[in-house]
């Protein structure tokens, strides 16, 4: 994530260069902004943008596959507050992810994670490739 990071703020210190104009018309797409920020060729510069979506999904996967854990959890359903607490962290931690995802999110993915439908969200992330 480092490099994220990096991309981050390099894209910020481009930023100044890009114009009004070329972002209302959508003449720059997040590729286009990342590889003229970082100097990249056009194939290099989408490569970064898909990796740094499989993070996010991957993590929002396994996030979503640790709550299906904690609600199958016997020993943890024996102490409700805990278990209420994990389940509410869990859910945190869900959101959180979900809105640090790169834009644009699949129409369908972004409904069930609006809606909550962790499940769905998590075979729609299993079944498709986003």
């Amino acid at each position: 994530m480092r490099f994220g990071w990096a991309a981050t703020a390099l894209i910020y210190h481009e930023w100044p260069r890009i114009s009004t104009n070329d972002l209302s018309h959508g003449a720059l797409s997040p590729c286009a902004i990342v590889r003229r920020a970082l100097r990249l060729p056009p194939l290099v510069a989408g490569l970064l943008l898909v990796n740094q979506m499989n993070r996010a999904i991957l993590d929002l996967a396994a996030a979503l596959r640790e709550r299906l854990a904690i609600i199958s959890d016997e020993s943890s359903r024996r102490d409700p507050e805990a278990h209420t607490a994990r389940l509410q962290a869990i859910s945190e931690k869900i959101e959180k992810l979900a809105a640090a995802m790169p834009k644009p999110i699949d129409p369908q993915l972004a409904h069930f994670l609006r809606r909550k439908s962790y499940d769905k969200a998590l075979e729609f992330l299993e079944n498709n490739r986003v």
